[in-house]
C-alpha cells in the first residue's frame, strides 16, 4: 500500500482509517408546470480525516514521532497530500488531535486536511 505523505512528512505508519469527503455545490431551479431541476454549480474543497497511531519501542521514540507530526501542523503551510488510491492534491493541515495511551509508547491521532482549491488552478474532482 502507498504511504500517506503530506508535503515532506511521511507518516511512519499508515492511518488505520482514511475518510475523504467530496461535495458539490448545487442550486434548484423552478421549471413552471414541470417542477424543479437540480443544477451542479461547482465543487467544494475535499476534506480528508486520518485516524491512526504513532508508536515506537520506547516512550522517547514515540514522543519524537509525535513532535515531528506536531511540527508539521505548527508550520501552517500547505502541502501536497498523497493518499492511497487518490490523485494527490494540495491541502492545508487544518486540525490535529493527539491522545497518549498506555505506557507512552503509543499516541493516537486524528489529522484533518482541507483541499486548497486555489493552488495551481486545480479544483476538486
Amino acid at each position: 500500500m502507498q504511504q500517506v505523505i503530506f508535503g515532506s512528512y511521511v507518516f511512519p505508519h499508515n492511518p488505520r482509517k482514511i475518510q475523504l469527503e467530496a461535495r458539490r455545490q448545487t442550486a434548484s431551479h423552478v421549471l413552471p408546470f414541470l417542477g424543479e431541476q437540480l443544477v451542479i454549480t461547482g465543487s467544494q474543497a475535499r476534506v480528508a480525516l486520518l485516524e491512526g497511531e504513532l508508536f515506537a519501542d520506547t516512550r522517547e521514540q514515540a514522543e519524537e514521532l509525535c513532535q515531528a507530526l506536531c511540527q508539521v501542523y505548527e508550520t501552517g503551510e500547505r502541502g501536497l497530500l498523497i493518499l492511497p488510491g487518490v490523485q494527490p492534491f494540495p491541502a492545508w493541515f487544518e486540525s490535529l488531535k493527539l491522545l497518549e495511551t498506555g505506557d507512552g509508547r503509543v499516541y493516537t491521532y486524528t489529522a484533518g486536511f482541507v483541499e486548497d482549491l486555489g493552488y495551481g488552478g486545480e479544483g476538486a474532482v
